[in-house]
Parts: C-alpha cells; structure tokens; sequence
C-alpha cells in the first residue's frame, strides 16, 4: 500500500516552494547591493540621459556642461552640434521607470542648480543594477525548475549569481551587459518553457525581449540570431510571428539611428571588430586574469557534465543552439581590439554567455540524472565532488571581483593594464589572485567617472 503525504506537510511544501524564488530574489539582492565595489565606469551618465529624456525627452547633455572635448571623455561623443552618450543608450530608456521612481524618494542625478550629481548616479546605479541581477537569478531559478528539482535549480541559480560575472561585472553598477542579462534570460525561460512542456513560445514577447537586448549590447545580436534558426528548425510554419515582430523593433532602431546619426546604426554598434587574433582567441579563454576558464572554472564543469552525459541528453536543438552561441561570443569578443576590457574583473566580456552556460548547465544536470542511476556509487560521488570544486572556485574567484579593493586596483597596480598588457599572462599576480590579501595605501582604486 503506497503511503500518503499528509495534507498539513503538502501544504508547507507548496508554500516554500512559492516562498522560495521571493527569498532568492531579496537574498541575492542583499548580497550585490552590500559588496562594496561599486565604481562606475562605462556606465557613468546611463542615468543622466535617464533623468534628461524624463525632464526634456531629448538626448542632448550639453546643458549640463560635462566634460566634452573630443579624446578627454570616451563615454560622450559629438552629433552635430550635441553632446551625447556614447554607449547604448537602450539601458537608460528603460531605466526611466526607476529614475522616476527615486524622484519620489527625493533622489536625482541632478542637483537642483542644474549640475549633474555624480556620487548619486552611482548609489542609484549599484542599487538598480543589485535589482536586475537579483531578478536575473529569480528567471535562472525558474527555468531550471522547468527541467530539474528545487534543489538542484537552486544550485545553478546561486552559482551562476555568485560563481560568474553576474556578481563581479554586471551587479556592480549598470554596465550595458546587466540590462542585457535579464532581457537574454526571459527569453530563454519562453524558449525552455516551450520545449518542456509543448506550448506555445509567445514570439512577439521572444523578438522583443531579444531586440532590446541587442540594442543594449550588440552582442546579444548572436542571440537573436541564433534563436531564428532555431524557430526554423523546430517551428517555421510558425516562425513568421517572431520574424514579422523582430523587423518592425529593428526598422524602428534603424529609423532613429538614421534621424540622430545618419547612419544606420549608432557609432558604438560599428568599428569596433576585426579579425580575431591568436592571441585573443587563446586570452579570452586562457589568460590568468582575464580567461573565462580561469575566472568561471564552474564553465569546464559544464561542458564535462554535458559530454560526460551526452547520450541522455534531451531538448538537443536547445542545447546546440545554447553550445552555437557560446561558441559565436567567444568568437566576436576576441575579435575585439580590447580583448582583455579594459580596467574591469575577469571576464567581462565573456558575460553574455552566461545565460547560456545556464542553459547548458540544466541540460547537462538533467541528463546527469537521467544517466547516474546506471553509474557506480563511487563515480557519483567523484563526479559531485568535481563539479562541487570548480563551482566553489568560481564563488570565491568572483567573490573577489565584487568584495576585494586589490582585486579592483590590480588595474592600476603595478602598471595600467591597458599600457602593459604582458600582465595579462603573468602567473605571478593575476587578477584572479590580488584579492588575497588587504590593500595598502598605495593601491590604487579605478577611478569613478566625472570626477
């Protein structure tokens, strides 16, 4: 006779269960906001022109008298006779809900004389980007929960918040990858929903999602792509909702690039790739403080679960389509002039691939449960303790990206690592180790824009 669940315990269970993704969300959320590196860098502004499209809808911030002689502030450029931010302008569009918002906490990034407030953007960007992470690991949590148990989509969510760039690069302050994440992330949950449980992939919300977040960051193009072909293989027939939506959102961008440039695209989206080099090719993934083998080593961990289990593996096109776009990032960032980007930790540019080493890692999980039943207990518990190693290696190597002053100053310390980039291969003082210790006087700290 089967035992039944009692109805009291079946009931606590659910309740955590729903409880489960709220206390992810303010627990990871808690977590970004209170490690301490917070310095703005490509990011400075992205409020600002937030704030000026709410008070004068225009991108023009030349009434705030910033720094912009050509060469002396890379994140402004000239069009015509304005000054405006160089990087995409995409994340500030949707920032305006929550600059809005801080206007009824009392906060701007304008102060009242009609200068702009540096040291404000900067609490308002640590807090916005700690929320979008936060949020990022909430969407991991459940798409894993499609595929696997809580416990085991619990893992993935933790490590893939604190194991990788989420926690060292995008929940520091609102670089363009951190919008990015979250719009990538939705769209693979729709894509994994859809391929678990035979429904339908709302592709208007699947081409939104991943056009704006190519006109966050290019690179997120790869996904878009990549997600076209895959419409192809499993579903033309209905492919043309995704294809019809994505034309009208990339008319629409191509439209106002031509009215405010002149060009088909902004100037950060051209002239910036080039044939990628032996030597990029090998630092993206090898170098000592800028690989992503070496920074994530929670990454080899998931391409030995998945090859390790490769005959149980299910949802192939998924998983080829997940392999595709790791595979054509890697490619188009070491194609990059600036490989290593510039004063940062570890592999930043590397960080769009994130969601989708996600991807592969709840594939490669759910067909190590499909498989171990078959295995020897002592190959479980050796495959476990692998894999438990290279995820708690990633944990404190971006720990570090996110807590650690020297690990930040390494930039600067001994040499500017833009001027000097021998240090990118050094094995003696690699970025992924300056967190070992606490930071004398002379270390110095990567300066916070528009100082």
């Amino acid at each position: 006779m089967d035992a039944v669940e009692h109805p009291a315990r079946t009931s606590r269970t659910a309740g955590t269960a729903r409880a489960l993704p709220i206390l992810v969300f303010l627990g990871s959320f808690t977590v970004f906001l209170g490690s301490p590196n917070h310095q703005m860098t490509d990011s400075g502004y992205a409020l600002l022109v937030s704030e000026n499209l709410i008070r004068h809808g225009d991108l023009d911030l030349e009434r705030y008298q910033l720094e912009s002689v050509p060469g002396s502030n890379y994140r402004l450029e000239r069009t015509g006779a304005h000054t405006t931010y160089f990087f995409p302008v995409a994340s500030s569009i949707l920032s305006i809900p929550f600059v809005a918002l801080g206007h009824l906490a009392g906060q701007s990034v304008v102060r009242p004389n009609g200068t702009y407030a540096t040291k404000v953007e900067g609490r308002q960007e640590a807090i916005l980007a700690a929320l979008l992470m936060a949020a990022f690991t909430v969407i991991a949590f459940c798409t894993a929960r499609l595929v696997l148990p809580v416990s085991s989509s619990l893992a993935i969510a933790l490590v893939g918040a604190f194991g990788t760039q989420v926690y060292s690069t995008a929940s520091r302050t609102l670089w363009s990858d951190t919008w990015a994440l979250v719009l990538v992330a939705g769209a693979i949950y729709l894509l994994v929903r859809s391929a678990v449980r035979g429904d339908g992939r709302r592709l208007f919300w699947l081409a939104t999602l991943e056009c704006w977040a190519t006109f966050v960051r290019p690179t997120s193009g790869l996904t878009l792509a990549a997600t076209a072909f895959y419409l192809l293989i499993v579903d033309r027939r209905a492919s043309w909702a995704f294809f019809a939506a994505a034309a009208l959102w990339l008319t629409a961008f191509v439209a106002d690039a031509l009215h405010r440039f002149g060009t088909p695209f902004p100037s950060y989206f051209h002239d910036r790739l080039g044939p990628p080099s032996g030597e990029a090719l090998l630092g993206t993934l090898m170098s000592p403080s800028r690989g992503l083998l070496v920074c994530v080593p929670a990454t080899l961990a998931v391409v030995w679960i998945c090859w390790r289990h490769r005959k149980a593996l299910r949802f192939v096109p998924l998983l080829r389509m997940a392999a595709s776009v790791c595979l054509a990032h890697w490619l188009v960032i070491s194609a990059f002039d600036k490989w290593w980007g510039g004063h940062c930790f570890g592999a930043r540019l590397a960080t769009g691939m994130v969601p989708w080493l996600l991807v592969l890692a709840i594939l490669g999980l759910d067909g190590a449960r499909r498989d171990l039943p078959g295995a020897t207990t002592s190959r479980r518990y050796v495959s476990a303790a692998v894999v438990a190693l290279l995820c708690g290696l990633s944990i404190a190597i971006n720990s570090a990206g996110a807590i650690s002053a020297r690990a930040v100053g390494w930039n600067l310390t001994p040499t500017n690592i833009d001027l000097d980039t021998a240090r990118l291969w050094s094995w003696h003082h690699p970025q992924t180790l300056a967190g070992l210790g606490e930071p004398t006087p002379s270390d110095p700290i990567a300066p916070t824009p528009g100082r």
